[in-house]
């Protein structure tokens, strides 16, 4: 569970600072940190094939679990927050004449 945790921790810390610059920063760091999460991740399961500490199967059930619930969580979220995703029109300025 803490390595979902951590995962989706990191990316929602650096993709809420590259979208503060822009949109273009916030998909390369949303990628970015995609596939090195994805490195890391591959590591971990390998570091951690053939061990006898605990249950892989529980492991991979629990993550499948935390995941389900973390994404639940940011569409709920999302549904709620009500944030606009285009920048409004502007009503044009009339000139007297």
């Amino acid at each position: 569970m803490a390595i979902v945790a951590a995962f989706f921790g990191v990316s929602v810390l650096v993709v809420g600072r590259a979208a503060r610059k822009s949109p273009q920063a916030m998909m390369v760091a949303a990628i970015a940190t995609y596939l090195v999460k994805i490195v890391l991740l591959a590591v971990v399961v390998s570091t951690l094939n053939g061990t006898t500490a605990f249950s892989t199967r529980t492991l991979g059930f629990t993550a499948i679990g935390c995941i389900l619930i973390w994404s639940a969580t940011q569409v709920l979220t999302t549904i709620k927050l009500k944030m606009l995703y285009v920048e409004p029109e502007q009503p044009a300025v009339r000139r007297g004449g």
